[in-house]
């Protein structure tokens, strides 16, 4: 984890446990097992949303290669500006588009976050695989399943939560921090859903 400095008028986010590392591990290990199920004798691209996706990526590939499947991997970083609490529309690098999306042609892919808010940057990379891809899938490390506002459900998710606080650790961060926490907590007192 990157520590920083606090300085004046900062403070020191009050990070709380909303599920603890064990159970995040063995959420993911089961979640593991149902993707590798799904795939097996069949080869899936693990295509994931950056920075966040990479946590639960570099999991889900050792756990489907120790079971047999064929796993391929790329990236794609998706921007999300916030003004005024309200987050902006999906924006993707556009070397994605040119480079990786003729890669895919006729490929499983699997897409691969840490969070499924409301959906958009899932759909938003959905919409630009599906004409290549053989099939596309998701995967997440939580889903929130609040319904106001979510365009999207991930076909599979490790862990669920209605919680509205804002989270981090699993490859959720805050501000760039907390992301390579190994349980997933909520920091009290950063704007969360509600105030978005």
């Amino acid at each position: 984890m990157r520590v920083r400095e606090i300085g004046e008028g900062e403070f020191l986010p009050d990070l709380r446990p909303l599920f603890a590392e064990a159970e995040v591990r063995a959420a993911i290990s089961q979640l593991g097992t149902r993707i590798a199920d799904r795939y097996a004798g069949e080869t899936v691209c693990l295509l994931a949303l950056l920075e966040g996706g990479a946590y639960l990526r570099d999991r889900l590939f050792i756990r489907l290669r120790n079971r047999g499947v064929g796993v391929t991997g790329t990236n794609v970083r998706v921007h999300r500006s916030m003004a005024a609490g309200v987050l902006g529309p999906p924006v993707v690098a556009p070397l994605f588009v040119a480079e990786t999306l003729r890669h895919l042609e006729g490929a499983h892919v699997l897409l691969v976050d840490d969070i499924c808010d409301e959906g958009q940057s899932l759909e938003c990379i959905k919409r630009l695989v599906s004409p290549f891809a053989r099939s596309v899938e998701s995967a997440v490390v939580v889903d929130r399943t609040r319904s106001v506002g979510k365009v999207f459900t991930p076909t599979y998710a490790a862990l669920t939560t209605d919680s509205t606080e804002w989270l981090v650790g699993c490859g959720m961060d805050l501000d760039g921090e907390y992301r390579e926490l190994p349980y997933v907590g909520y920091v009290s007192g950063a704007p969360g859903l509600a105030q978005r």
